[in-house]
């Protein structure tokens, strides 16, 4: 058998090893993503009897299965939340940015832990959470959103000044992408901001803008 043929048959071999190998890891992912939602759906019923601490198992188990479920992770995450459970919010999300990984997810994961840090009184970690951010998600307003809030936390109103009105400056130049109520709500604390710094004109400018919104 000429060497060619040999390297051919290799190759074919190999890839033939390679796509059963993608295949099974395939099923077992469904597998698991179906095995994960059923711990999701009875996690829901539990909660619509009010069985909570039932609830966040199976929630815990849904996301140990699939770590990609969502659903779950949002659902754990609030009810940990509305019961002041911290530190249970944070490992979880710490959990979820290590095990499953993904760009959009992590943004909404590192928000919420930022919220976390600041709802608990941790402002330098929220604002290290927001820094690192900002490098990549700088054209957009939610980062902006939470450096001014932390800020504002800490007493420095310049501060907290400067990083809402680049957040309103982003709103305001993407209008297709910015719902009228969030935009409202924004230039709202850009009034107090405003107002606590002395800036009394910029406080009737402001407020005329939000009643032209419509």
């Amino acid at each position: 058998m000429k060497k060619n043929t040999k390297i051919i048959i290799g190759v074919l071999v190999l890839g033939v090893g390679l796509i059963a190998f993608l295949s099974m890891c395939y099923l077992m992912y469904k597998k698991n993503a179906s095995l994960s939602r059923q711990h999701l759906v009875k996690a829901e019923r539990l909660l619509y009897a009010n069985k909570t601490p039932e609830a966040v198992g199976e929630l815990e188990k849904a996301l140990a299965i699939n770590p990609r479920n969502d659903d779950a992770e949002m659902k754990l995450f609030d009810i940990y939340m509305k019961n002041s459970e911290y530190k249970q919010a944070e490992s979880m999300l710490q959990s979820q940015i290590k095990r499953a990984p993904d760009d959009f997810s992590n943004y909404v994961r590192r928000n919420k832990l930022a919220h976390v840090f600041i709802t608990t009184n941790r402002i330098t970690d929220a604002k290290k959470i927001y820094e690192s951010m900002l490098p990549k998600y700088s054209q957009g307003s939610g980062v902006y959103l939470g450096l001014s809030t932390c800020f504002e936390k800490e007493g420095d109103i310049a501060k907290a000044l400067e990083y809402q009105e680049k957040a309103i400056t982003i709103m305001r130049n993407n209008p297709k992408f910015t719902p009228k109520a969030k935009l409202k709500k924004e230039l709202q604390k850009l009034v107090e901001l405003y107002s606590r710094s002395g800036q009394d004109d910029l406080v009737n400018k402001t407020n005329q803008e939000i009643v032209n919104i419509k």
